[in-house]
Formats: structure tokens, C-alpha cells, sequence
């Protein structure tokens, strides 16, 4: 790898995982608390955002509303943690950076957003 993995996503993604960790009986409320991302215009990449949402509330509606509080204000606070975990703590903060960790950063981070994304 020569870079962090940007997921390419859809909206059919969002759906399926809103459903997985919600289950389908709050899939409308969900859905309406994440659409308050999305209206202006540089809110883009809308998609990818909703899944960063999605991946830190971890099933509970009030991370849900917190998560998406906090990507209106700025969505790089929420893409991050959700897709850089491990890059985020040792790549952006370290002054003499270790290309080995940051590398294996990389792949970890990667790998981890995979499995929670491809998760039955």
C-alpha cells in the first residue's frame, strides 16, 4: 500500500448497515437523523459519511445523533475515526514519523473498515 484506501461506497451500503445495526424497525429514524448531513453544499461524499456515522455509533441512536452533530460541523471528524483510527493516532502526531508504522497503520485500518463493513 503507497496510501490510505479511500471505501468506495454506496448508498445501497448505508442501507444495508443502517438495517444490520439498527434493525429495520428504526431504519426510518436513522435515516432521518443522518439527512441532517447532506444540505449544504459542502457536505459532499455524502455516502461515505453516513457509514463513518454508522461505524461509530455502533448500534446506539444517541452516538448516532452525536456523530452526525459533529460531521455537519466538519465531516473530517467523523472520517478519521471511522476509516483512520490507528493513522490518525501515530501519523498526523508524530514529528520524526516511523514509514513502518504508519505503513502498518495503513493496512490495519484498512483491513478493520473492511470486516465492519462486509459484517453479516
Amino acid at each position: 500500500m503507497t496510501g490510505q484506501q479511500t471505501p468506495k461506497v454506496t448508498t445501497a451500503d448505508v442501507t444495508r448497515i443502517i438495517i444490520r445495526d439498527f434493525g429495520p424497525d428504526r431504519s426510518d429514524e436513522v435515516t432521518k437523523i443522518l439527512s441532517a448531513y447532506g444540505r449544504e453544499d459542502w457536505q459532499q461524499e455524502t455516502p461515505r459519511v453516513y457509514l463513518a456515522i454508522l461505524k461509530l455509533a455502533s448500534g446506539d441512536l444517541e452516538k448516532l445523533r452525536h456523530e452526525t452533530k459533529i460531521a455537519c460541523s466538519d465531516f473530517r471528524d467523523v472520517i478519521s475515526p471511522a476509516e483512520y483510527r490507528r493513522y490518525a493516532e501515530i501519523g498526523w502526531s508524530a514529528s520524526n514519523p516511523d514509514k513502518h508504522a504508519e505503513e502498518r497503520a495503513m493496512q490495519e485500518d484498512w483491513k478493520e473498515y473492511q470486516e465492519w463493513l462486509n459484517r453479516r
